[in-house]
């Protein structure tokens, strides 16, 4: 029985411009195959995102001033593989992609493994807790994040009360 996720492109390419940015495509399940790995032969899958941003924008430094420039945009896939069991993301693949008509392949700008996967994920949940105001800048160590983030309250102010931005302003 066929069902919305299951997809059978005729290549990565005319797939991924054939996307819907609204939407997110899960392929088919098969077992994994990673020797010397607990996730060898366990179910696996990819998860694709697409994005289609109107413009690209980079940094630039000039003098004391950081100077955000535009550029026209194209489109970008992000691609994760995950094994074994929900959350369990093995690797993750950011890939720009032709535009529909271009004889093209998708070129891949960054691929992540284990253990950066999970550094990425937890920099994308402490997004949540970061505010955009701050005197210094700061530099926190991978631990005390991991710290943080299993207990958003570990630290408390002076009168003993909760503070979830004590980290990055004390």
């Amino acid at each position: 029985m066929e069902s919305w996720f299951e997809i059978d492109p005729i290549d990565e390419t005319t797939a991924a411009q054939g996307r819907v940015d609204s939407r997110t495509y899960f392929s088919k399940s098969f077992n994994l195959q990673r020797p010397n790995s607990k996730d060898n032969n366990q179910p696996a899958r990819f998860i694709y995102k697409v994005f289609d941003p109107e413009t690209e924008s980079f940094i630039l430094r000039e003098a004391d001033d950081w100077v955000l420039k535009e550029t026209p945009a194209g489109r970008y896939q992000i691609r994760f593989l995950v094994a074994r069991e929900a959350g369990n993301v093995k690797q993750v693949w950011i890939e720009r992609v032709p535009t529909p008509g271009n004889n093209g392949e998708i070129k891949t700008f960054l691929t992540l493994s284990q253990p950066e996967v999970g550094r990425l994920i937890e920099l994308v949940k402490l997004l949540d807790a970061v505010p955009p105001e701050g005197e210094l800048a700061r530099r926190v160590d991978n631990t005390l994040i991991e710290q943080v983030l299993k207990d958003p309250y570990v630290f408390r102010g002076r009168d003993g009360s909760r503070r979830t931005s004590a980290l990055l302003n004390p």
